[in-house]
């Protein structure tokens, strides 16, 4: 199964990624975020979080801000530091 690539904008906020993800249906779905631009909160991840629970809904990050990307994992959400480790990616994809 192909993954979903959302490309982050330093513009958008957790409800643009909420909205776009709802709209990208079922499916692996990475949110691709830009450089070392930090988009998300702590909080925020929480809210991706139960939103992934909630719609059943296979989310990861992709940043190289390592930073946010091991919030992530504390929360639930797989982090990867590039796209190619998030295609190869299986284990707590399946819900």
């Amino acid at each position: 199964m192909a993954i979903r690539v959302i490309e982050m904008d330093p513009a958008d906020t957790f409800f643009s990624a909420r909205d776009r993800l709802l709209q990208s249906g079922r499916g692996r779905t990475v949110l691709l975020l830009p450089g070392r631009a930090r988009l998300l909160s702590g909080i925020d991840l929480v809210l991706l979080r139960r939103l992934a629970d909630r719609e059943r809904l296979d989310v990861g990050l992709v940043t190289a801000n390592k930073e946010l990307s091991r919030q992530a994992r504390a929360v639930g959400l797989p982090g990867f530091a590039n796209r190619t480790l998030a295609e190869h990616y299986r284990p707590g994809w399946w819900r």
